[in-house]
């Protein structure tokens, strides 16, 4: 891990509550997290809680700009840095469309062995919640982030974490069904405690925003 790029700026903005109440749909999801058991990342057993028109869910008005699909956007690992057990990942999200989207709320993340939502391992991301969420419009080309919180699960007795290995992070945009995946070698738990946690979209990608 790369412990030298924005460590302190990533910590300060993640040190924020982590919801303790169970592991977050990782199905992408624009609305704050609520009570959930243990549950798989694919969009087949966990829909997004917000649809496309989601005035409903609480998803403020956007003057008739869209969401952003998984298709409109390019989504890259950003600034990484590693503090006090833990290593924090900002997940970048560009509009390679022509024309403005938004995103609202959160992403899902999971940890895979292959690019299918099948081949998930552990439990989906928790929603970290100190950081308020918000509308981010996206021009064309423009950039939003997110940032990904990993316990270093070796920190655990490995009967309490169920440690298991993936290859990939799989990434729901916010009420999206399709996944992005991105190449990460890495570890987390199977059984319910803290290992991954992730917080709403922000604008820009600068890290601690």
């Amino acid at each position: 891990m790369i412990a030298g790029v924005g460590v302190a700026a990533l910590v300060a903005g993640c040190a924020s509550a982590v919801s303790s109440t169970g592991p977050a749909t990782a199905a992408g999801a624009a609305s704050p997290a609520s009570s959930a058991s243990p549950s798989s990342a694919s969009p087949s057993s966990a829909s997004p809680s917000a649809p496309a028109n989601s005035a409903a869910s609480g998803r403020p008005a956007s003057a008739g700009v869209p969401l952003c699909r998984t298709a409109d956007l390019k989504v890259t690992k950003g600034a990484m840095g590693a503090a006090a057990g833990s290593v924090y990942l900002q997940i970048d999200f560009t509009n390679t469309s022509g024309a403005a989207c938004t995103l609202y709320g959160y992403p899902g993340i999971a940890l895979t062995t292959s690019t299918t939502t099948a081949s998930q391992v552990g439990l989906a991301a928790t929603r970290s919640t100190g950081q308020p969420y918000r509308v981010v419009t996206l021009a064309p080309k423009a950039s939003a982030s997110a940032t990904l919180h990993l316990a270093r699960v070796v920190n655990y007795p490995a009967a309490r974490c169920g440690p298991v290995s993936g290859s990939f992070l799989q990434v729901y945009p916010p009420g999206q069904k399709t996944a992005a995946y991105l190449s990460y070698q890495g570890q987390t738990c199977s059984k319910p405690v803290f290992a991954m946690g992730i917080g709403a979209v922000q604008p820009g990608t600068a890290p601690g925003h």
